[in-house]
């Protein structure tokens, strides 16, 4: 499942245009984001949209909602998102960098076995993008980088591939408050020794694939040698 398109957005989560011409409340400061979850200014990632940053709460009058202001760090993905307070939890919306050593852990791990029904394997990965955690999503990537290696990659996978990876770089440089580029070659490294290990893997599985051939040759060539001394 792509995004929510802004039709839909625009019934639960109001853009900025359209909120601008609602009632809000004018008067006092406006109330905390969501007192002991979210703060003015965190940095959040939002499954299926991306990382944003919190703004304030908004009292809209005409509905009753207090709803939590998030502004993309991906221009692409439009204008603000107001999401009703109650509903964040629910949503996944989650701090950004906020499972340490979780990345490493999971690019670093063994590839599963690939799917090979083409539906199937897009359900698991919008499954993993709407659960949006940094354990999913690296599972998702990794399953990704798979078949990218496999060079069976379809188109749609390699968008998901780009944006997950994305994601995921975003993440790594909050964990560890590095860069972009640190982020990106950290990445590429583990995923690469992941691969190199399968690879090595494999090549060691065809040797000793070859060594069985062989060996079963010079059994069966034994066999029929023994066979003609008995005839003669």
């Amino acid at each position: 499942m792509e995004p929510p398109s802004e039709e839909e957005l625009s019934a639960e989560e109001l853009s900025e245009e359209e909120f601008s011409d609602g009632d809000s409340d004018d008067g006092g400061d406006p109330p905390a984001p969501v007192p002991g979850v979210f703060e003015l200014g965190d940095f959040v990632f939002y499954p299926q949209i991306g990382h944003c940053d919190v703004g304030e709460v908004i009292h809209d009058a005409q509905t009753g909602l207090d709803l939590l202001e998030l502004n993309p760090q991906d221009s692409s993905t439009g204008n603000r998102i107001l999401v009703p307070v109650a509903q964040a939890a629910s949503r996944g919306i989650r701090h950004a960098g906020d499972s340490p050593g979780v990345i490493e852990e999971v690019l670093g791990s063994d590839f599963e076995p690939t799917i090979d029904d083409a539906s199937e394997r897009l359900d698991l990965i919008t499954a993993q993008e709407r659960e949006g955690t940094v354990f999913s999503l690296a599972h998702a990537l990794k399953r990704l980088h798979l078949r990218h290696e496999m060079k069976t990659i379809s188109r749609e996978e390699e968008k998901r591939r780009s944006r997950i990876r994305k994601w995921l770089v975003v993440e790594y440089m909050t964990e560890k408050e590095g860069t972009s580029g640190q982020a990106q070659s950290a990445i590429t490294r583990l995923l690469s020794r992941t691969m190199n290990a399968v690879r090595e893997r494999e090549k060691e599985a065809a040797r000793e694939l070859r060594k069985q051939q062989r060996a079963e040759r010079k059994a069966a060539e034994a066999e029929r040698r023994a066979r003609r001394r008995g005839r003669s």
